[in-house]
């Protein structure tokens, strides 16, 4: 469920809309509009987490599942051939694609990072929401990240994938928050079963910040920066 429509503005101006508007530059006024859908959409999350189910998203898990399933119908049924269908993964990915538009249009940015070359995706977008750096990956945090959820769960080792659901990733949002005291409540957002954006909740604080996962991969969002070319 989409927790607002891209056409449904506020009446109230933002201080960033009213000066654009005062300077007359339609590429600012086009930015601080932007800007002003995705805190909307943002502030929007809680009352989006008390009406949604929250363990709506398919996850990678379920598509192996469900292929192994649709593998053995057919061995049982003998067929000789079939129609050619999109596999599960590449639908999955369709819409993983949509979910990225969807967030374009309302005015995010999809932060990109690179892993910090040992699947820490999910750990770089978490520090960087709790310290409001984005230009950096935050190696010497992010390891005392994956010492935290060893300790918690020794069967995660240091270059393993993290799932977007665990009690783990939970009590390490809670860490986070009290110790760089930054009152984050992680609303993790990924394709549901048509594209549409499903969330996942962690953290007890009130500063909604969204996490795109995208299949295995992790990237921070936040309200566009600078205007989409």
């Amino acid at each position: 469920m989409k927790p607002t429509s891209p056409h449904s503005r506020s009446p109230f101006l933002t201080d960033q809309q009213r000066a654009a508007l005062s300077s007359g530059d339609s590429t600012a006024m086009q930015a601080a509009d932007d800007a002003a859908l995705a805190e909307a959409i943002l502030a929007s999350l809680a009352q989006q987490e008390n009406e949604s189910v929250q363990y709506n998203a398919v996850t990678e898990d379920e598509l192996v599942e469900q292929a192994k399933r649709e593998s053995l119908a057919y061995q049982g049924n003998n067929a000789a051939s079939a129609s050619p269908t999109i596999s599960d993964y590449e639908q999955q990915m369709i819409n993983t694609e949509k979910l990225h538009s969807w967030l374009d249009a309302n005015g995010f940015d999809v932060v990109k990072n690179g892993g910090g070359g040992h699947n820490d995706c999910l750990l770089i977008s978490l520090m960087q929401h709790a310290t409001g750096d984005y230009e950096t990956e935050h190696a010497a945090d992010v390891d005392d990240c994956r010492s935290f959820l060893n300790r918690l769960d020794p069967t995660i080792q240091r270059d393993d994938a993290l799932p977007a659901m665990h009690h783990a990733i939970g009590k390490l949002v809670d860490k986070i928050n009290n110790e760089k005291n930054c009152g984050l409540r992680i609303a993790i957002v990924a394709p549901g079963i048509d594209g549409e954006p499903t969330y996942h909740y962690y953290g007890k604080g009130t500063r909604f910040a969204m996490i795109f996962d995208q299949s295995g991969h992790f990237d921070a969002v936040v309200p566009r920066r600078t205007r989409r070319a």
